[in-house]
């Protein structure tokens, strides 16, 4: 390939619906090990219709109202009274642009019990379908429609208004059914349809029953379409409260806060790292996690917490004495002497992504004695090849074939919404390709904020077996290490590490350095080490590609602040291997 020639770029069809996870896409799915990150959505979102996009899709079957279209031209116009019950106000139209994501569809269609109880009921009412009309109110991908259809439906009407609307067209002319399913890109109240119908079908119900639930658009439906006599499905629902007490539940709160002798137990080892790390500097005065650092009989210890509550905790603990709460930013708050030693938590997603290292740096210049000590000392960032062959399946090949309908339709889409964002998910050492290449290491005491601005690094792997490469993963460990302290005559040098003999991996002047030996705490976030909450943070491609044993992936991967919110991070990888170069573009949001 000549170097004139442009790299294949990670790009799929523009999407109307942005995850909105934050940091990034958080998968639920099983992994390896049979852990996976937090799920697909804290909550699930209820079925929603479009966005303000003026492109009602395309197709034979695919029909939106005049009055859809007429509301959509006159939305900017205001002319909505206070009255007017069906009004799409701007809370809806975030409520129902969700449901273009079909990371909550995959989430509803794989829950089994609720799937496989709708295709029962609709087939165990066949007679009372077959060659009747039936209405689907929030179609979705269409599935309980496509049921119906089976059933024998003489037509069937899929409502919904959120863009996945689109992607039901196809996947009904996928399973050539076009003549008898007719999807309406649109709301129930704003599409037509110019005959009665024999049946309801729509899966309705929200946590609780009634949470965000779509029964108003049922009733509506009914209202406005269905014979007397019609069939709805489901025909009743029951909400059901009861008093509710798990033993182990309550043992586990108590243990979590319990006060025995002015210890508190918190099973985290975060913090068990750094209470096992301050009591080998117990010398020291401390800022930082109060609980620990006066059981190292510090002078005195300032916690800089945004909550007010950790007062609460100081004065809880009889350390009112020795630890001072500031509420407020560190950029903002005075300290009126300098301090021995910062202790922070400061590490994000992939070490970098929201992380607090920048108010570290901000209270090191402000505050820290020349000596002081920092906890963590240091940070290392690293990247390495992943495959992943079961989260490609769980995610794009499930679509391929569900409950017996044909769903490749969705696979562009499935892809963009598994893969276009950063992952956070639990991966094993089996799922590391290669060894690990260091992005950037991060000196605590010497490290700047203009540095934080873009950091970038070359990698040369060579994998390790042959296997799809799925992507790339990132991790991190800090160093909890006590540093030498050398003369101010020794070149002014404030602090310096030994550096760790396995370092064949590592680039100039981002080698990855360890502390002295036997005196270093290593908090390491690496897939063959126990899982933390941080977990790995994965860059997924919308295609595998093939590699061989001992096949060489080089190129470069560059992180750096978004222009449109530095809390923001842009992810530039570019990479290339026998011949083929490729870009992959991430945005951690």
């Amino acid at each position: 390939m000549s170097s004139s020639e442009q790299p294949k770029r990670e790009v799929m069809f523009q999407s109307t619906s942005s995850s909105g996870y934050s940091n990034g896409y958080h998968h639920g799915g099983g992994s390896g090990n049979g852990s996976g990150g937090t799920h697909v959505a804290a909550h699930r979102l209820r079925r929603g219709c479009s966005s303000r996009s003026r492109d009602y899709g395309s197709g034979s079957n695919l029909r939106v109202s005049n009055r859809m279209v007429q509301q959509h031209q006159e939305e900017d116009e205001d002319t909505a009274t206070d009255g007017a019950s069906n009004s799409c106000t701007g809370f809806d139209m975030a409520y129902f642009h969700s449901y273009a994501h079909l990371g909550v569809h995959e989430e509803m269609i794989k829950d089994r019990p609720r799937t496989e109880s709708y295709r029962n009921a609709i087939f165990q009412h066949q007679d009372r379908i077959a060659g009747k009309v039936v209405v689907d109110v929030g179609c979705g991908t269409g599935i309980l429609s496509i049921f119906c259809a089976h059933a024998g439906a003489k037509r069937v009407y899929a409502v919904d208004a959120s863009n996945i609307a689109v992607q039901a067209n196809e996947v009904v002319k996928a399973n050539n059914l076009s003549d008898t399913v007719i999807v309406l890109h649109g709301r129930v109240e704003d599409v037509e349809i110019d005959e009665e119908v024999d049946v309801i079908v729509s899966e309705w119900m929200g946590y609780m029953l009634l949470y965000e639930s779509m029964l108003g658009s049922v009733i509506t439906a009914r209202d406005r379409w269905l014979k007397p006599g019609g069939l709805i499905l489901p025909s009743t629902a029951t909400v059901i409260i009861e008093f509710y007490f798990l033993k182990e539940s309550k043992r586990e709160v108590y243990n979590h806060f319990k006060h025995e002798r002015n210890n508190i137990k918190l099973g985290n080892p975060t913090i068990e790292f750094l209470a096992t790390a301050l009591n080998q500097v117990a010398p020291n005065p401390l800022i930082g996690k109060p609980k620990y650092c006066s059981k190292t009989n510090s002078n005195r210890c300032f916690s800089i917490k945004i909550l007010c509550q950790a007062n609460e905790v100081v004065k809880a603990n009889n350390l009112s004495d020795t630890v001072i709460v500031l509420h407020g930013r560190v950029e903002d708050v005075e300290i009126d002497e300098e301090v021995d030693v910062i202790v922070s938590e400061w590490m994000g997603y992939m070490l970098l992504y929201e992380s607090m290292l920048g108010s570290v740096i901000t209270a090191r210049d402000r505050w820290l004695k020349p000596g002081g000590l920092i906890l963590p000392s240091t940070a290392t960032l690293y990247l390495a090849l992943v495959t992943h062959p079961d989260r490609y399946s769980e995610s794009i090949d499930f679509w391929r074939n569900v409950h017996g309908i044909d769903m490749s339709a969705m696979l562009p889409l499935a892809k963009q919404c598994a893969f276009e964002e950063p992952s956070i998910e639990t991966i094993t050492g089996e799922n590391v390709l290669s060894w690990p290449h260091v992005v950037k290491h991060v000196d605590c005491y010497t490290v700047t904020l203009h540095e934080l601005e873009s950091v970038s690094s070359r990698f040369k792997f060579k994998s390790m077996m042959r296997a799809p490469f799925h992507g790339f993963a990132f991790w991190f460990d800090v160093d909890f290490g006590i540093p030498v302290i050398y003369p101010p005559s020794d070149n002014n040098t404030r602090t310096a590490f030994v550096e760790s003999p396995d370092n064949h991996n590592a680039d100039g002047n981002q080698r990855k350095k360890r502390a002295i030996p036997n005196e270093a705490l290593v908090l390491s976030t690496a897939p063959e080490d126990p899982s933390t909450h941080w977990q790995q943070t994965l860059i997924y491609f919308y295609d595998p590609i093939e590699v061989e044993q001992d096949q060489v992936i080089e190129g470069s991967v560059t992180l750096s602040q978004s222009k449109e919110n530095p809390r923001f991070m842009n992810i530039h990888l570019e990479y290339a291997s026998n011949g083929r170069r490729f870009v992959k573009e991430s945005v951690m949001r």
